[in-house]
């Protein structure tokens, strides 16, 4: 298997765990910074629900 290709692999296995077990620590960074965008995708009548 390739290197990058094993490595998404692997990262997908890690999301699957709970934050405290996962090997990729994944933090917040100023959260209120993509508030306003947020918002505006989820205020938007037409948008497609992820």
């Amino acid at each position: 298997m390739a290197p990058l290709r094993r490595w998404v692999g692997l990262q997908y296995e890690d999301f699957q765990r709970p934050y405290d077990q996962r090997r990729i620590h994944i933090e917040q960074i100023h959260p209120a910074l993509g508030e306003p965008a947020y918002q505006a995708w989820t205020d938007k009548p037409d948008r497609h629900p992820y």
